[in-house]
């Protein structure tokens, strides 16, 4: 059972380390840049996923409407 205890406790070590010693890490500037691209991202395609839902719903009530009779 120890064994198991060692390699876990040297995965978390490495871990750490590779965090601070091998990972490069974007600058502030850099971090806000990308952030407001994914935001901006997310509302265009939102908009989009949005009107496309309801152009769609609207042709679907419609053709409905002339396909059972209803509201002629």
């Amino acid at each position: 059972m120890k064994k198991n205890n060692n390699k876990t406790i040297q995965f978390f070590v490495d871990v750490w380390y590779e965090i601070r010693h091998k990972t490069t890490w974007p600058s502030m500037t850099e971090l806000w840049q990308t952030t407001l691209i994914v935001v901006l991202f997310v509302a265009v395609w939102s908009l989009f996923l949005g009107v496309t839902d309801t152009v769609y719903a609207k042709a679907l009530e419609t053709f409905l409407k002339f396909a059972t009779g209803v509201g002629a």
